[in-house]
């Protein structure tokens, strides 16, 4: 069994930035004992643009010296979701920050409340 986590990436970062945001937040799975599988993509957007994002698929048994054991459940539960979002926030506004581009994360703010109502409400994938 496995948890999938999707998560937009800033259009402003650059791909090599792009890529250290992603590999950040799937190094911080992997200390917390998970076996990750991360998928970059890059999209066309309407605007010409590209919508870039990641896909993370988690396991949810903990993966220790001796191989997988049982089932983490509390890897499931809405408080873990919540510090992951979290995680992310802070990360993506450090990410920001580093590239100037801070003003413009205010805009996420009006949206995060309501994309996390809806991801709570997916148990099966977290959008971040």
């Amino acid at each position: 069994m496995a948890r999938a986590i999707d998560a937009a990436l800033p259009r402003g970062l650059t791909r090599e930035e792009q890529i250290e945001m992603a590999r950040a937040f799937e190094e911080a799975f992997v200390a917390r004992g998970m076996a990750v599988d991360m998928a970059l993509h890059d999209e066309p957007a309407s605007d010409g643009g590209h919508i870039v994002h990641v896909h993370y698929l988690l396991e949810t048994r903990e993966v220790t010296p001796d191989g997988f054991s049982g089932v983490v459940r509390e890897w499931g539960h809405k408080a873990s979701l919540s510090e992951w979002r979290m995680e992310w926030e802070a990360r993506l506004e450090l990410a920001l920050e580093h590239a100037d581009m801070l003003e413009r994360a205010a805009g996420l703010e009006m949206h995060r409340d309501e994309a996390a109502a809806q991801s709570l409400a997916r148990e099966e994938v977290l959008e971040l």
